[in-house]
């Protein structure tokens, strides 16, 4: 059991997830803040978003806790102090942009505090506080952050320094999906097509979507038309094929 150090009121130390608990322990700890929360459960219905938005602003409420909504194009001229739980999280995602993602969340969190002529600090919860995407981000140091993260993608050869492609195998069999998958990653292989790197098939954070399974195969390339002719083939092909879904994303975001 431990003791707030300003109000003097018992609480609980103990880890959880979501806003609403968050909301949860800040009224523990609290107890006579006005709190008010943000998210995508509150914004199911009609105009609360605008309603939270403009209660904290006038002044109604103490505290706004929120997802990454509360950070985004809001200026709450008011408010001198930010804090972000669990500001890394979106490093341990499978994704070339997960630390550009965790920056610009930084970044934009951190610049809702001291808006005004009122000076403003941030507290960041995080993992892995050397981490240059939690560093850079801040410092709100965009030029550096710039840097490094272009020189990581170069190493790695990731975008803009190559091409990449999804090509999405889905069908309501798993054992089909999977050796169709392998069967399309074999035979670009067998192409030998010059300078294209082929990753997987690897099965998708989301595996299964409405009684589909999925299986994902990244292409990373830098010609671009050679490439792009053989994945057209590979649709037309697909149509005549019943059972198997294939879909071609370039460029994709979430990846």
């Amino acid at each position: 059991m431990d003791r707030c150090p300003k109000c003097n009121s018992k609480y609980l130390s103990r880890t959880g997830f979501g806003t609403e608990r968050i909301e949860e322990e800040l009224q523990k700890i609290f107890p006579h803040a006005r709190i008010l929360r943000l998210d995508s459960d509150v914004g199911k219905t009609r105009n609360n978003i605008a309603k939270v938005v403009r209660a904290f602003s006038e002044h109604k409420a103490d505290i706004l806790v929120g997802t990454q909504m509360v950070a985004k194009g809001h200026d709450f001229k008011d408010v001198t102090l930010v804090g972000i739980v669990s500001a890394d999280v979106g490093l341990t995602q499978p994704s070339f942009r997960s630390t550009e993602r965790v920056f610009q969340l930084i970044t934009q969190a951190v610049g809702r505090s001291g808006r005004s002529d009122k000076r403003g600090e941030a507290i960041i919860q995080t993992y892995q506080p050397k981490n240059y995407a939690v560093t850079l981000g801040a410092a709100q140091d965009y030029e550096t952050f710039y840097k490094e993260e272009m020189m990581v993608r170069k190493n790695s050869q990731y975008p803009p320094y190559v091409y990449l492609v999804e090509v999405e195998i889905s069908s309501p069999n798993e054992d089909r999906t999977i050796s169709f998958a392998r069967e399309i990653a074999e035979n670009i292989k067998e192409k030998s097509f010059e300078g294209v790197t082929v990753l997987g098939p690897v099965e998708p954070y989301i595996a299964k979507e409405n009684k589909n399974y999925k299986r994902q195969i990244f292409l990373k390339y830098k010609n671009n038309a050679m490439i792009m002719q053989y994945l057209a083939n590979l649709l037309d092909i697909s149509k005549s094929i019943s059972g198997i879904n294939i879909k071609i994303i370039v460029d994709p975001y979430n990846v």
